[in-house]
């Protein structure tokens, strides 16, 4: 074997400048044989096993895990080659990560292609895509960005720092062909957030100062659609219970069909019969001290990936500043204190 290259779809990248997969397979090439080697021992040991790719699957302990699909292609030293989809599991990062952390692969998924045009550009905040005129600095960032990817895996694969700033671009290569790329910015990416400064685009990322927070409110339970059934009745250990499931708190047991997360009554809860009384399901946390607790706790953007098992994932949440208007935020999951998950049960 001379070299590999690896495609992970469920990660946020730019699929090869915009190729999608396939593109990253084709223009990667990772000449490191002894990488190469540990990752696909360990991902046909997997195949063996029964792993499937986009199935779930029973560990040793009966717990159900989610599975990630990785693609190959494997280059032989008579420069022939041969292409697989593998099944892993959150603990194959191990052998994953000397590949999905080279210079070929970041450039590869997360870069982006220097020699194609931008048509257009837009910042991404609070579900709003607000337009940005001046392309001159979009090309200017692009090669800023360009040169930080290679030296930020740990952010752009595993989303572990804060993301600063997000752009959307539509691309046009060569072949006049489109695509759409995104730009995520992360707060260690010096080079590219000194080009918003250098162009005085700094008021676009945002800076959260706890004295001009009014209230943060943890509702992403209500977000998802939560609410008390018809002839039944919250109880505050079923909130506490699911508040620690969907926070990713520790004790979490999961969602099912069967999960006691309520207790069935003869009686309408309130009102008269047939009337629905629909609790709100929303901590608000009001208290300055608490806000500057959970303030660095908090992200500007949520998971930007496509479910992946090896990011950690986010739960939305609502700050309201002192002016009156709402921002959405965004928490890693498992990392709200428990005592605010404790508080559902108050509710």
């Amino acid at each position: 074997m001379a070299g590999i290259a690896v495609s992970d779809t469920g990660l946020a990248g730019n699929g090869g400048y915009g190729g999608g997969d396939n593109a990253v397979l084709q223009n990667m090439y990772l000449a490191d044989p002894e990488a190469a080697y540990a990752f696909l021992e360990r991902a046909v040991e997997r195949e063996r096993a029964g792993l499937s790719p986009g199935a779930t699957w029973m560990d040793e302990r009966q717990k159900i895990c989610d599975t990630e699909t990785v693609s190959a292609k494997v280059v032989l030293r008579d420069g022939s080659c041969y292409y697989r989809i593998y099944a892993m599991l959150k603990e194959d990062m191990d052998v994953l990560w000397p590949l999905l952390s080279s210079r070929e692969y970041l450039q590869n998924a997360y870069g982006v292609d220097g020699e194609s045009e931008c048509r257009e550009a837009f910042l991404l905040r609070d579900g709003n895509d607000i337009g940005i005129r001046d392309l001159e600095f979009v090309d200017e960032l692009i090669e800023a960005y360009n040169q930080d990817v290679p030296e930020h895996p740990e952010a752009l694969i595993m989303g572990e720092e804060r993301m600063s700033v997000c752009l959307q671009l539509l691309m046009r290569d060569k072949r006049g062909m489109g695509s759409r790329v995104f730009l995520n910015i992360y707060e260690g990416m010096e080079r590219s957030l000194a080009v918003f400064e250098r162009w005085g685009y700094e008021d676009w990322i945002p800076q959260l100062n706890a004295s001009e927070i009014l209230a943060i409110e943890l509702d992403q339970i209500e977000r998802m659609g939560w609410m008390a059934g018809d002839g039944m009745e919250w109880t505050g250990e079923a909130l506490a219970a699911l508040a620690r499931q969907v926070y990713g708190a520790q004790g979490s047991t999961g969602i099912t069909e069967n999960s006691d997360w309520y207790n069935e009554q003869e009686e309408y809860p309130a009102g008269q019969p047939g009337e629905m009384t629909e609790p709100t399901f929303v901590v608000r946390v009001t208290d300055q001290r608490e806000i500057e607790e959970l303030l660095p706790l908090i992200r500007y953007y949520g998971e930007m990936g496509s479910g992946s098992v090896f990011r950690q994932g986010t739960a939305a949440l609502t700050l309201v500043d002192k002016s009156g208007q709402s921002h959405t935020g965004y928490i890693p999951l498992g990392s709200l204190p428990e005592k605010f998950i404790l508080r559902f049960a108050d509710l």
